[in-house]
């Protein structure tokens, strides 16, 4: 009997093991550690220690130094962040998905663009770096102690809709209006990660096919994304037109290089990365609606379902912009004419 005690308890000791990575004795050594923590941050952050121990992390063992260390130097410098290497450790497969997508560039991505540098300190880190900093924190997305899922009704969009959403890339307000939302109000899906995954965050055309290809035909998915991508070349050589009309008037002298017009070899590429919404011409002003706003929403309306997003606020009013440049540019041509008499 004696010896099937042993034998049981042993196997409890591999267990834990198992489960928690650790033997009893370091798990016990971490709780020491982290209490130290949490004597002062369950007086002066008491919710982040409530969110905490509501956690899956609490409850495999997983404390404050765990994450964060215990150099309180390094602590400030990174203002409290855990970086995403930090998390691999554990969530391996997590944070390979997550490198392959355009979510670990996020940092880079806003600061080679042009009106980022445009921006006050501020507004860079309020206004940009907010949502792009996703490059160096898996809690934009994750929420920050807790890690747990959203619950309905936020399952829908799970925390993307924090980022994603606004005039210049209005995945949010297409889906909301769309077939998909509705469908997925009722039946728990499709959701963005239904759609796009989780961390790996995927365009590639056969892999959304394949997500498409689990509620519509994949003939249906195809010919659905072929007649998208036809209304998508329409409105690419509506916005070229735009351009070559503005990069003509640099051309012939009519406008001059200002702050928030970026010039390669005299003529600016009016590229999105390149194009700003202030320091700049009135008429490069309505081809940035044109690119960041009018496009966006043809291409979020459509290939996310929401017809008349867009058509109405995407496909009408670029024609609408286009019309409004082209115009533009005969004033400013009338004006320096006159001007040079």
């Amino acid at each position: 009997m004696k010896r099937i005690k042993v034998f049981v308890l042993f196997l409890i000791f591999i267990f834990l093991i198992i489960i928690f990575g650790c033997s009893p004795s370091e798990t016990r050594e971490t709780t020491k550690k982290d209490e130290k923590c949490l004597i002062c941050h369950r007086k002066y952050s008491k919710f982040q220690v409530i969110l905490w121990e509501k956690s899956k992390h609490k409850e495999n063992g997983v404390g404050c130094t765990a994450c964060h260390g215990i150099n309180h130097r390094e602590m400030k410098r990174l203002k409290g962040r855990v970086l995403p290497k930090k998390c691999a450790g554990c969530h391996e497969k997590e944070f390979a998905d997550w490198q392959r997508s355009r979510h670990s560039l996020g940092l880079n991505l806003a600061r080679a663009n042009l009106r980022y540098k445009l921006q006050s300190f501020e507004v860079q880190k309020l206004g940009c770096e907010a949502c792009h900093s996703i490059q160096e924190r898996c809690d934009v997305c994750h929420s920050a102690h807790q890690f747990k899922k959203p619950k309905p009704p936020l399952t829908v969009t799970s925390g993307c809709e924090n980022c994603h959403m606004g005039q210049d890339h209005p995945q949010k307000e297409a889906y909301d209006s769309s077939v998909h939302r509705r469908i997925a109000q009722e039946s728990g899906k499709p959701t963005c990660s239904n759609c796009h995954g989780n961390h790996k965050v995927t365009k590639k055309r056969s892999e959304i096919i394949k997500a498409c290809s689990e509620c519509h035909t994949r003939k249906f998915a195809q010919d659905y994304l072929l007649k998208c991508d036809k209304i998508k070349r329409e409105s690419i050589a509506l916005l070229e037109e735009g351009r070559r009309i503005i990069q003509d008037l640099y051309k012939e002298g009519y406008l001059k290089e200002v702050p928030g017009s970026k010039l390669e070899h005299g003529i600016p590429p009016l590229s999105g990365k390149t194009l700003a919404y202030e320091e700049t011409s009135f008429i490069e002003q309505v081809f940035f609606q044109m690119l960041k706003y009018d496009f966006s929403n043809i291409t979020q309306g459509y290939y996310h379902i929401s017809p008349d997003y867009g058509h109405w606020y995407g496909t009408a009013r670029l024609k609408s912009h286009l019309a409004q440049l082209k115009s533009e540019a005969q004033k400013v041509k009338a004006l320096r004419k006159k001007e040079a008499k």
